[in-house]
């Protein structure tokens, strides 16, 4: 993106004063990208406030935006139209998606794959993501100025307002990466503990704001957006991935493909994958049979960290991951060894502890 994400707050702020909130309020605000779901804002008694938007919805924003540049960005002469831009692939957004997720699930780094895009799409794809984070620091700030209240109508018209450059028409599509992005992190990367409203209604609210002359391009886009989000935020045990590994060849080989695999297997199954480490497989049978004091010990883990884990909100699932990733015998494994292995405990937690 051409604007740094300050930058793009400091218009949203700019139109939002022009519309007649408090500016003085508006520009004590403060961004950062520590935030611990996906987007919030923190006010503070003073009246100023902090938002945070968290680093998986900055490096995914790019990804769905230069997605859907490909599907938007129109040729402008007869050899770029021999040379014309793919189809939309949804298969390949879902690979694309699914690798920054499960990246993100077993190690808490945020890694993103590319797609290559003409100068001319690059541009429509830096015109999307800076209408999408104008769409979800506009959010925020609605949030702190009027509480709940219709945040996501307040943010689109504050976004209609910042749109300085490129067709209106990319407006409504930037606010629905936005919220196709934050759907996509508070769905792959956290067992709970999402903090927006469903993604059917906010696309609703949207969809009404969008002039009747966008609304066809809006749906198309959204019905695609969707589609690869639900096959790509799909982590449900003993449900097979629906994505193909095949579609990315650098990756294809990763132990997180194996991780992939492991989410097929039933609860059972991953017991009888876990008895090839005797003090692991011991621990993961008790947590089977829902013996938590016994898991505990034969893992040499607190049982107040099951405890916690049963009632915290919101509990990102790298979290979950990194803890276990500290249990008795994991030690002797390579760190590609040991990710399936922790990935097989992680899914018995979610299912015996936290009921995921």
């Amino acid at each position: 993106m051409a604007e740094t994400a300050d930058e793009i707050k400091d218009s949203v702020v700019e139109a939002m004063a022009q519309a007649g909130h408090d500016r003085k309020r508006l520009r004590s605000v403060g961004l950062t990208s520590d935030a611990a779901v996906s987007a919030a804002s923190t006010s503070y008694p003073d009246g100023s406030a902090l938002i945070g938007i968290s680093e998986a919805v900055l490096a995914l924003v790019p990804v769905y935006s230069r997605h859907l540049a490909l599907a938007v960005a129109r040729p402008n002469s007869f050899l770029r139209r021999l040379r014309r831009q793919r189809p939309f692939d949804t298969a390949l957004l879902a690979a694309l998606l699914r690798y920054t997720s499960r990246v993100e699930r077993s190690s808490g780094s945020v890694r993103t794959l590319t797609i290559p895009l003409e100068p001319f799409q690059q541009h429509t794809a830096d015109l999307l993501a800076t209408h999408s984070l104008r769409f979800v620091i506009a959010h925020e700030l609605a949030h702190h100025l009027r509480g709940p209240l219709d945040a996501d109508r307040l943010a689109y018209q504050a976004v209609l307002a910042a749109h300085d450059s490129g067709p209106p028409s990319l407006v409504p599509l930037g606010a629905l990466v936005a919220v196709t992005v934050v759907h996509n992190v508070e769905k792959s990367l956290f067992v709970r503990g999402a903090g927006h409203p469903p993604v059917e209604r906010r696309l609703g609210v949207l969809w009404e704001e969008v002039p009747f002359h966008d609304r066809a391009s809006f749906n198309t886009a959204a019905a695609q957006l969707s589609e690869a989000t639900d096959l790509a935020t799909n982590f449900t045990q003993g449900s097979p991935p629906r994505v193909s590994w095949d579609l990315l060849p650098d990756v294809a080989g990763h132990p997180f493909v194996r991780c992939d695999e492991l989410q097929s297997l039933t609860p059972a199954q991953l017991v009888i994958e876990l008895h090839r480490w005797p003090s692991i497989g011991s621990g993961a049978r008790a947590l089977l049979d829902g013996r938590l004091d016994d898991a505990a010990g034969q893992w040499e883990l607190p049982l107040a960290l099951f405890r916690a884990w049963q009632v915290a909100t919101p509990l990102a699932a790298s979290t979950l991951r990194l803890a276990l990733q500290k249990v008795r015998g994991l030690e002797e494994l390579t760190p590609l060894e040991r990710c399936p292995v922790v990935e097989a405990m992680a899914a018995l937690v979610e299912h015996r502890v936290i009921g995921a």
